[in-house]
């Protein structure tokens, strides 16, 4: 580009491609002050994508049913963990993989909220998941707006306040008027690398600034597109900045959820004014083997385990553990029974983990009986959204009606905060 440059060509570079993708978060921040950080708490979304196993993450040996109807799949009382809570043992184990966490549950810093779910449940991942995005049973036709989107347009109007690690453009961000700060661990900030090898990208990224700065244009539209272009480029480089500051002797799992944590502790201890962070962890589509003590379900758990512990602990030593909440959830549980692959199939009500230093520790919600295990599923009685509205309210000191505007179905309310 030159600045010759006639006003379509430069439209189309300017806007077009995804360079503009990857700034737009930024393009509107000139007026919101520079970063920095205050003291407010935040929520931590980690989302088992596929619909994670629950009977088998915390298995209920005291139901002689759950080793009957799953005699392929189902761990033993050899196999588990069993914490405590004080002197009482916890009524459900914990998989074998789950070992940091299981410490937490001690330590009175973790919640498992039972038979959590939605009215009507629907078996379908598409269906499901986007179920758990919009925060709506009855969506309206349209354009739809996710849950996070309206929670930006009623109280989050900086898109630095909602982070989003490796989940691309989830239904849960779209529809609003602002678009959250979408990054991943494996690209650098503000770079566009969906495509292109990273130096190409990088090459791109400065060439393109370069040529914003020798850009000459009259008054005008665009002008004002040079404008923003030029000021996300500069908020790019005050992110980076910022984020240099990150120290840390906490040493993560170097799989994709332990550098997409690392990457959320990075933002979150040098003072991005960060308010929600969202990040996912997908295969737990567990169809066929599935494992037990070990296998497919029990690597994925562990690499769970092992990355919510890093990333607390490193909460904790930046002095941020006491302003933190973090839920682990899934789109739906899976079957009462095992399938003749050695796996499960999808299922409905679900258990749904909090963890944090203001949690009501334990295994709350209806206890899990007998005759839970007779059907085909588990069924639900907490609503997903009563959970996601309290995070709000309780923890985060905002209002859950514009961002949930439908009455749950279900009418136990839960607290699960202190």
């Amino acid at each position: 580009m030159n600045p010759g440059m006639d006003r379509r060509a430069f439209l189309g570079w300017a806007l077009g491609g995804s360079l503009s993708l990857s700034l737009r978060p930024l393009a509107g921040l000139g007026s919101l002050g520079s970063l920095s950080g205050g003291d407010s708490n935040f929520l931590v979304i980690l989302n088992l994508a596929g619909g994670n196993d629950g009977l088998n993450s915390f298995p209920p040996l005291h139901l002689p049913l759950y080793r009957e109807r799953r005699p392929r799949v189902h761990l033993g009382p050899e196999e588990c963990l069993a914490p405590k809570l004080g002197t009482k043992p916890a009524p459900r184990r914990f998989h074998p993989s789950l070992a940091q966490l299981a410490r937490r549950f001690e330590a009175g810093q973790m919640a498992i909220l039972q038979k959590v779910g939605y009215p009507k449940p629907n078996l379908s991942h598409f269906v499901s998941e986007d179920i758990w995005s919009l925060g709506l049973r009855h969506a309206p036709k349209g354009k739809k707006k996710g849950w996070i989107a309206r929670l930006m347009d009623a109280h989050l109007p900086d898109p630095r306040m909602v982070l989003g690690i490796g989940t691309g453009q989830k239904l849960d961000f779209q529809g609003g008027r602002q678009v959250p700060f979408l990054v991943s661990s494996k690209t650098e900030i503000g770079v566009p690398t969906d495509t292109l090898h990273p130096l190409v990208s990088r090459y791109i990224f400065e060439h393109q600034k370069a040529d914003l700065q020798r850009l000459r244009l009259p008054p005008g539209a665009l002008s004002e597109v040079a404008k923003v272009q030029k000021l996300a480029f500069a908020s790019v480089e005050e992110t980076r900045k910022q984020l240099a500051r990150y120290v840390s002797n906490v040493v993560y799992p170097k799989s994709r959820l332990g550098q997409d944590l690392r990457l959320a502790a990075r933002f979150l201890c040098t003072g991005f004014p960060t308010r929600l962070v969202y990040t996912q962890l997908g295969g737990f589509d567990h169809h066929r083997d599935q494992g037990r003590h070990q296998g497919r379900q029990a690597d994925l758990l562990r690499d769970v385990d092992q990355s919510l512990h890093a990333f607390l602990r490193d909460l904790e030593a930046h002095g941020l553990l006491d302003r933190a909440l973090v839920l682990v959830v899934s789109e739906f549980g899976r079957r009462n029974y095992d399938n003749g692959s050695l796996g499960t199939d999808h299922g409905e009500g679900n258990d749904l983990w909090v963890l944090g230093k203001s949690v009501r520790p334990g295994f709350l919600g209806p206890d899990l009986e007998t005759k839970d295990l007779q059907g085909e599923n588990l069924p639900y009685a907490l609503d997903f959204r009563r959970v996601y509205a309290q995070a709000l309210q309780r923890h985060l000191h905002l209002d859950p009606k514009p961002v949930f505007p439908e009455e749950p179905e279900a009418a136990l309310d839960l607290p699960f905060l202190r």
